[in-house]
């Protein structure tokens, strides 16, 4: 079965794949394709195919700057984006809940083959992320009452002031949750791709690249957490339990992204990589918790 040279997804036969890197390459490959045919025409029909005519050229023989290469590149890559963005259709909230929908179908070949995905989209999916596994640990370690009735006993001031307290507690800790996990995440991403950068030299790789196929990573995450948070009404610990495994899922989800974005490194290098990156991101978390602690 053939697969992608860039992104390694799998191709039924026939089928071509739509990750940003093959679209820029098909598009160059018609580009050189149509002005190969205007110049053999212009030869056939005995005039100069150099004359008045433009000719497709590389980057050595048209000896251009460094400064324009890296402006048609970027030229390149936006139109790139521009096209991905309208395979997709819709605005922006109709691309994120399509992005949710479509992960959430199906994980692993969401974040083999991820689409184009905006830093608006990015943060907003992060800042979820940390505001809910923040109310996950809020509920878990004080364990105050999560159910409609205790909610809105609070609220009519039946527990007296402490009810108020404990709904603006448990407002500044989403609050809180939202900005640590945009920061958390970018820290996260930025890891993966000093690894990617430094030691599998992957030169090919942005930190965008990193950053949109990590993302998708935590989205099975929030929405596990978002059913652990309607399901401790019931149960404490089945809050506990289900926020293990989304941080779990996370971890094989980075696996299979990084795996796909280093094809080029065997599937063990691959799985030490990710251990490393985790160990490192952990470590800081760790540090961070030790830190507020002292404070």
């Amino acid at each position: 079965m053939r697969s992608c040279a860039y992104c390694g997804r799998e191709l039924e036969p026939g089928e071509v794949c739509n990750c940003p890197q093959s679209v820029a390459r098909r598009k160059n490959h018609a580009g050189a394709s149509q002005e190969k045919t205007k110049a053999d025409s212009a030869r056939q029909s005995g005039s100069n195919p150099y004359e008045n005519t433009t000719t497709y050229r590389t980057g050595y023989t048209q000896q251009e700057s460094r400064v324009k290469h890296a402006w048609n590149r970027y030229k390149m890559k936006r139109e790139t984006e521009k096209a991905a963005k309208t395979n997709i259709g819709g605005g922006f909230f109709r691309r994120l809940l399509s992005l949710v929908t479509r992960t959430m179908r199906s994980p692993a070949d969401s974040v083999m083959n991820p689409q184009r995905i905006d830093i608006a989209a990015i943060i907003i999916i992060a800042a979820v992320m940390g505001a809910v596994l923040r109310m996950c640990v809020f509920f878990a370690v004080t364990g105050l009452s999560r159910s409609p009735f205790g909610l809105l006993a609070a609220l009519m001031s039946f527990g007296g002031a402490a009810g108020y307290k404990n709904i603006l507690n448990g407002l500044l800790t989403a609050l809180m949750g939202a900005v640590s996990g945009v920061i958390l995440f970018f820290i996260y991403s930025g890891i993966f791709y000093l690894i990617s950068r430094i030691i599998v030299r992957n030169r090919m790789t942005g930190f965008r690249d990193i950053s949109e196929r990590l993302i998708v990573t935590c989205i099975p995450m929030t929405i596990i957490g978002l059913i652990g948070l309607l399901l401790a009404m019931l149960s404490t610990s089945t809050l506990v339990i289900l926020a293990g495994c989304g941080v779990l899922c996370t971890a094989i989800l980075t696996y299979e992204a990084l795996k796909c974005e280093w094809h080029n490194i065997s599937s063990g290098r691959t799985l030490y990589l990710t251990m490393l990156g985790l160990f490192v991101f952990i470590s800081i978390i760790y540090s961070l918790l030790m830190i507020g602690r002292g404070i």
